[in-house]
C-alpha cells in the first residue's frame, strides 16, 4: 500500500473522531438527554478507531507482502544478538 492510501485512511480516522467529538460538545452544550450516550460512545471511539485504521493499514500490508510495522513475522532484527 503506497503512502498516499494510508496517510487516507489516518485522515479518514481523524475527521471521524473530530466529527465525534464536535457532536458530542454541540450535545452537551444544548442540554440533550443523547449527550450521556455519545458520551462513552466518544471515549470507546478514542480507542478503536486508531486501533481500526491501524488493523486496515497492516492487513493491507500484509496482504501485499510488505513488512509491516509491529509485525511479529518482521524479521529486521537479525543482527541483535540474543
Amino acid at each position: 500500500m503506497n503512502k498516499k492510501v494510508k496517510r487516507i485512511i489516518a485522515w479518514v480516522a481523524i475527521g471521524l473522531l473530530g466529527i465525534l467529538y464536535l457532536t458530542t460538545l454541540i450535545l452537551a452544550l444544548c442540554g440533550s438527554s443523547l449527550y450521556s450516550g455519545l458520551f462513552i460512545t466518544c471515549l470507546v471511539g478514542t480507542l478503536v478507531i486508531p486501533i481500526f485504521a491501524w488493523i486496515i493499514i497492516w492487513l493491507f500490508d500484509r496482504a501485499t507482502g510488505r513488512k509491516a510495522p509491529g509485525d511479529p513475522y518482521n524479521n529486521e532484527d537479525k543482527d541483535i544478538p540474543s
